[in-house]
């Protein structure tokens, strides 16, 4: 389902307009929206609408004590409109984890399960490189297959890449199969592997062993997409 923060800002204005009824629109919303769930949420420009689809999907949804079930009000779809036209600034963040699974039950040409793969050979032997100081040919090896030919930016597995890609650029020589010396400025005596973990925890991160967050930020319309880890 093709859904992003054009389309979205369209079918608000076109509600708040009176062009189509709150049924319509929390129907798209919720269709968007659990799309978003199974998968969709990996692709950058779907991740940086995820609370405004989950308010319009409850548009036009029958009050359930219950079960706790409130319709979002047109004083919320309003108040979404006025953050991607530009008028509110606005700020969020996920907490995110991208499991394995979602390879095989979310249709996206952009998730590559080779590539997956190959990061996660890389986070291994990295792994056993960290536990035994024992460098071999494959860490450099691994490192090659997801350095060269890598050109992606759409989905939010390509930030992570890039964080990998450019630290394992800086940390080793594949050339000449050593590592690089590492700088510091007055680090605090922690670990003398701080810069090979670091590139552990993305590593992880990637092959969903563990959580990493999305900063997202609204400033005159405009918006801002970050990772931490």
């Amino acid at each position: 389902m093709e859904y992003c923060l054009e389309i979205l800002k369209r079918k608000i204005d076109d509600y708040l307009n009176g062009v189509i009824e709150k049924e319509k629109l929390g129907e798209w919303g919720k269709e968007a929206y659990y799309d978003l769930l199974r998968g969709g949420y990996t692709k950058k420009e779907k991740i940086i609408i995820y609370p405004f689809l989950k308010t319009v999907s409850k548009i036009g949804l029958e009050i359930d004590e219950i079960s706790d079930t409130y319709p979002s009000t047109k004083e919320d779809v309003e108040f979404i409109q006025a953050i991607i036209s530009g008028i509110k600034p606005y700020n969020f963040q996920i907490i995110v984890t991208v499991p394995q699974c979602i390879y095989k039950n979310y249709e996206n040409d952009l998730l590559n399960i080779d590539n997956f793969k190959k990061i996660e050979r890389l986070k291994n032997e990295l792994e056993n490189y960290i536990q035994n100081m024992n460098m071999n040919s494959k860490l450099f090896e691994y490192i090659r297959e997801i350095t060269e030919n890598y050109n992606s930016n759409e989905t939010i597995l390509d930030m992570l890449q890039e964080q990998i890609v450019q630290s394992c650029k800086a940390l080793f020589d594949i050339e000449q199969q050593k590592i690089m010396p590492q700088l510091g400025l007055y680090p605090k005596k922690e670990n003398n592997n701080f810069c090979l973990l670091k590139l552990k925890q993305y590593l992880e991160c990637f092959v969903g062993e563990k959580n990493f967050i999305i900063n997202v930020s609204y400033i005159k319309g405009e918006h801002n997409l970050s990772i931490l880890v």
